[in-house]
């Protein structure tokens, strides 16, 4: 993903790209760069976006003379796509709210969003597939709120995990909870909602509030977000399935195909 930043003569190459930040999303962002090339002869750059939850690093690469930034990273047509981007997301997956088979055949990651329309709408899809092949069958929540364009997804995400560490199975009902609710709740009301349903299901509210809170938490799920965006996840929802991304199609339908593909028969 190219950003052309002719427009961007002065200053440093850090400097051009935050002027160029600025310039085109509003967005204030802050560059490292490391000048030791790559084999493209490329920088590697890790952007640093403020956000109103924290600073968010996103990466990519950008030439010597600072005229082209892409977003991500180069692969080379011999490098194996799919255990990359998983290596990647290893760090966040060990912490993600999961359930299903402990040694399962399919591994169903989804990369949702709690404010997202679009994921209230899938949030069916995955219930379903393990219904049918529980034992068989993994999936793993990816948190991606998307800071941005959503303003209470990321206390959504912090109120799910602080309920997931105390109680893994009460997430699911947390989650399921949260969408049926979705037109309902703003930001002004998702704290009081995501302690209200914690306090009715008789979870510790000091242990619940502290992780809430929590500092280090908070900045895992921003450089989770931060390398969803470097590795090809973009939108919400997304899936991947035994490492490789899949559309799940009208209703769920290719993705509950996709699944059925990989379970073993018999």
């Amino acid at each position: 993903m190219p950003w052309f930043l002719d427009d961007e003569t002065e200053g440093t190459l850090e400097q051009r790209l935050q002027h160029f930040t600025w310039n085109h999303m509003k967005e204030n962002f802050t560059a490292v760069i490391d000048r030791n090339p790559t084999r493209d002869g490329l920088f590697k750059v890790t952007l640093v976006q403020t956000t109103e939850r924290g600073k968010m690093p996103l990466e990519g690469e950008i030439d010597a003379a600072g005229t082209i930034f892409f977003f991500g990273h180069f692969r080379s047509a011999t490098d194996d796509v799919k255990s990359g981007r998983m290596k990647a997301f290893e760090p966040f997956l060990a912490h993600s709210p999961v359930t299903g088979a402990a040694n399962p055949a399919v591994t169903v990651i989804e990369f949702s969003d709690f404010e997202c329309p679009s994921c209230q709408h899938a949030s069916g899809y995955m219930p379903s597939i393990l219904s049918k092949y529980g034992d068989k069958v993994r999936y793993i929540r990816y948190d991606l709120p998307l800071v941005s364009m959503h303003p209470w997804a990321f206390s959504a995400t912090m109120a799910g995990r602080a309920i997931y560490r105390q109680k893994p199975e009460l997430f699911w009902a947390y989650k399921k909870e949260i969408y049926e609710n979705q037109d309902k709740i703003s930001a002004f009301t998702i704290d009081d909602f995501a302690r209200g349903f914690a306090q009715s299901h008789e979870l510790d509210l000091k242990k619940y509030d502290a992780d809430v809170n929590d500092e280090s938490l908070r900045n895992e799920i921003l450089r989770g977000v931060g390398i969803a965006f470097t590795n090809d996840i973009r939108a919400t929802p997304t899936y991947i399935v035994n490492g490789k991304i899949i559309d799940a199609g009208d209703e769920g339908k290719a993705l509950a195909d996709y699944v059925a593909s990989l379970v073993p028969k018999g």
